[in-house]
């Protein structure tokens, strides 16, 4: 297989998140796209929605921006995906056999709608792909020590594990969640990797929204592309 270049900015890159074509996010992603040696013009922007909508794209869609869509996937060459996340999970895919990728933004809500699960059907659908073929990464993301809720457990019905009632606190672990959606979808355990990085926790590293709380959203670019 190809190349398959992937990783995630960090808060010294500056905010990566799209607001358009002429704001200052978009000269940052076009920094840090060229100095990793990807063509920022070659970049196709999830519009991002919190729900579980996922593109098939190809080189026709470098440089779009997809509108109301939550995950991406392709396997085409040189043409790179990216999601943007400041406390939700980047989630990278990878089929090595079928020469397939893709990449999902999953917060809360998508991650409740199960949006890797969604991810996994889609390459099954469209790329005939196995998921026991696929590779997962869970980037870094918000963790069960800072990611504190009240009305939200009904949604998480059956994942007690990653559920954590202490007193008059109770947090979750998004990435656990995850990661048991995707072994019911087929992927293997032993494919799945998830990322010991709290955003949160690592407060010169990456933006965070519950940490940071901007009025405008700050945010990393997640990428993952096949280099031709």
């Amino acid at each position: 297989m190809s190349e398959i270049v992937w990783g995630i900015s960090q808060k010294t890159d500056g905010s990566m998140k799209y607001v358009g074509r002429e704001s200052a996010s978009m000269v940052n992603r076009e920094k840090f796209f060229k100095n990793i040696g990807i063509d920022p013009d070659k970049v196709v922007i999830a519009g991002l929605v919190h729900g579980k909508d996922i593109k098939n794209v190809n080189e026709e869609n470098r440089g779009e921006f997809i509108a109301d869509t939550d995950g991406l996937i392709t396997k085409v060459p040189d043409v790179y995906l990216s999601v943007t996340a400041a406390d939700c999970l980047p989630i990278y895919f990878i089929d090595r056999k079928l020469q397939v990728i893709g990449l999902a933004h999953a917060g809360w809500r998508g991650t409740a709608k199960n949006i890797a699960q969604a991810m996994v059907g889609k390459m099954i659908e469209d790329f005939k792909c196995d998921p026991k073929d696929i590779e997962v990464t869970i980037g870094p993301y918000i963790k069960a020590c800072h990611f504190e809720v009240e009305n939200v457990i009904p949604e998480f019905a059956g994942h007690d594990s990653a559920i954590h009632q202490q007193a008059n606190r109770t947090t979750i672990d998004l990435g656990q969640i995850n990661k048991e959606q995707l072994i019911s979808a087929g992927v293997p355990e032993a494919n799945i990797t998830v990322s010991d990085e709290c955003t949160h926790c690592l407060t010169e590293k990456y933006f965070s929204y519950r940490r940071d709380k901007p009025v405008d959203i700050e945010a990393m670019v997640a990428y993952i592309g096949i280099k031709p």
